[in-house]
């Protein structure tokens, strides 16, 4: 597989090397089945990598090649699920303390585990895990949001390839009610934050406004989009407030969700290549 991943030629220029056509973030399921089909790889694999890949462009070019020299590669997404519940520093079973939702959970990291061992679990049985999972209301908010990570993953992968991908959203959806449960964060403040927003959205319009005309549309475009963020930064500064934190949270934390199923997917993909 390497060799055609890694030494694609360009259309049209024969004998001319090319950057490797991996599929892009937006590629349609379709594209990917196709580029599954034609490198004989997992469709599951390729959509994890592929949604990565949106926050690391390199992730292909990175791990094509290790990919290539793993012999076992449909077990791939299934320890790296696997991984996900379990890794020391980042595992979601870390944000989870009830007992009935973590045997609930453990239950499906252990079909995973088992399918990646070789033993097949049915679609009846992935749907009976889904259901205890779904029952459980003990617990707080905070551990139902991070369990349903786990439960989104809950699927024959054959069946629903995007299933591990899915699990980025509950997960970051989990770490946003996590930073605000410990900000203490209210109604009151949501509303706060939506009048803050307009009055920012507000500087970076009046700095567009102040703008002298620009000769091309292109250059419009790029000198505007400057003066709005500058305005609107401009605002912040003039104008500090604690509800900026939340934002400023939030965004550390989404990047910590990806970058960890990023760095958990490389260690899984080395271990399959016997790095």
């Amino acid at each position: 597989m390497s060799e055609q991943l890694m030494n694609r030629t360009a259309v049209g220029a024969p004998g001319q090397p090319d950057a490797p056509r991996f599929p892009k973030p937006s590629a349609t399921p379709e594209e990917l089945s196709a580029f599954s089909a034609q490198h004989l790889l997992p469709i599951p694999l390729v959509t994890l990598v592929t949604y990565l890949a949106m926050i690391q462009s390199d992730t292909w070019e990175r791990l094509a090649s290790l990919i290539d020299a793993a012999p076992h590669r449909r077990a791939i997404v299934h320890r790296w699920i696997v991984r996900m519940w379990e890794d020391a520093e980042a595992g979601v079973s870390l944000s989870i303390r009830d007992p009935d939702l973590r045997r609930a959970c453990a239950d499906v990291v252990r079909m995973h585990s088992e399918v990646a061992d070789g033993r097949e679990a049915s679609s009846h049985s992935w749907r009976g895990a889904r259901s205890a999972l779904a029952k459980i209301q003990s617990g707080t908010p905070v551990e139902r949001a991070f369990a349903a990570a786990i439960g989104a993953s809950a699927w024959r992968l054959e069946d629903v390839p995007g299933a591990a991908a899915d699990m980025f959203h509950p997960l970051v959806e989990a770490a946003f009610l996590e930073i605000d449960v410990e900000l203490g964060w209210t109604s009151a403040m949501d509303d706060q934050l939506a009048v803050r927003g307009e009055r920012m959205m507000a500087a970076g319009k009046a700095a567009v406004d102040a703008l002298p005309a620009s000769t091309t549309p292109d250059e419009a475009r790029r000198i505007e989009g400057e003066a709005f963020d500058r305005g609107m930064a401009a605002f912040v500064q003039a104008n500090p407030s604690e509800l900026d934190t939340r934002g400023e949270l939030r965004a550390q934390r989404w990047m910590a969700v990806h970058d960890a199923g990023h760095a958990m997917l490389v260690t899984e993909v080395e271990a399959a290549a016997g790095r």
